[in-house]
């Protein structure tokens, strides 16, 4: 079990098998020839720095439960989710690689605080740590509170959240719908959100439009609940949170066994986008990290299988069990 999720882990963050000795010295292209091999260098120290490396839980992957990620809340201290931001974006080699640093999934593409409806959104903070291929790879803070739109102060919270971000950053906030099914893993910390933020984007109304005024987006959304949110702000000190956003750093291109090992340059940073324009025609190139290489559509959802069948053809032809969520 070990060896499998130890794979399983980095396939379900989009790097395949052959590529893990670029990300950690510590396994050879050897390593992955058999189990046997490869479970002479997965010890517990390698174990933890997989955990670290992608902010996961080394008791998972040693096979003592089925639980990913550590419990992650922000709900009553939202200050804790942009502090997170802070720390990884003002040290980040990688940032340009990402134009979108938060993302939200939901159980509806149409949210609406008037219809009186359950509806749980799961923020997702995405953040670089090396480029490999040309394509970022990124670590992932799943916050489990289970925000509901249908409840005010939870509402009102994401929203302050969300704007405090977009004053700073700019851009688009994407907003993706998943099933309950994959909610509830989410919120229990049994899902890896890296497939399902490769799906196509909602962007008519994306998630920005509900916290900006008319004035600054063609389409936007419950306006009226925008005093409620900027008094929610002062309150909180949002209003006034400092980002400190630092200079870009080149990143280097050594690799030890415990550093990362870098492939590509990273790419010129694009011009930031202004939020005070209206509703805007995303270019396709802006999300090339985000959006599904089958353009108009996600991909297969026997895609990972294939993926990790073809994985263990350089360890075993046993079948390993898929942690695709149905």
């Amino acid at each position: 079990m070990v060896a499998e999720r130890f794979l399983q882990v980095f396939l379900d963050h989009g790097i395949e098998t052959v590529q893990i000795p670029r990300l950690l010295g510590a396994v050879t292209h050897t390593d992955l020839q058999s189990p046997a091999h490869l479970l002479k260098v997965i010890t517990p120290a390698v174990l933890d720095q997989v955990a670290t490396l992608f902010n996961i839980r080394s008791a998972y992957l040693e096979g003592v439960d089925d639980r990913i990620y550590e419990y992650l809340a922000t709900y009553k201290r939202p200050t804790s989710l942009l502090d997170c931001l802070r720390e990884f974006w003002n040290k980040s080699q990688w940032k340009n690689a990402v134009n979108a640093p938060l993302r939200i999934l939901a159980t509806t593409s149409r949210l609406n605080c008037h219809e009186g409806f359950e509806h749980l959104l799961v923020p997702v903070l995405v953040e670089p740590i090396a480029i490999l291929d040309e394509e970022p790879i990124c670590r992932y803070h799943v916050y489990q509170d289970g925000f509901n739109w249908d409840y005010a102060p939870t509402r009102i919270e994401l929203k302050a959240i969300a704007r405090t971000i977009h004053c700073a950053f700019g851009g688009a906030i994407p907003l993706y719908e998943v099933e309950p099914q994959e909610m509830a893993a989410l919120l229990e910390g049994r899902l890896i959100p890296h497939a399902l933020l490769k799906r196509p984007l909602i962007t008519d109304p994306s998630f920005e439009d509900y916290i900006l005024e008319p004035e600054k987006s063609v389409v936007a959304k419950e306006s009226d609940e925008l005093p409620a949110v900027f008094e929610y702000m002062q309150k909180t000190g949002l209003d006034t949170y400092d980002f400190q956003i630092e200079a870009h750093v080149e990143p280097t291109t050594a690799a030890s066994e415990d550093e990362t090992a870098p492939e590509a340059p990273l790419p010129e940073k694009q011009p930031k986008k202004q939020a005070s324009t209206g509703k805007r025609q995303i270019p396709e190139a802006r999300w090339r990290d985000v959006r599904s290489p089958h353009i108009g559509g996600s991909k297969s959802r026997h895609s990972t299988d294939d993926r990790y069948s073809k994985a263990l053809g350089l360890l075993t032809s046993t079948k390993l069990r898929s942690s695709t969520t149905s």
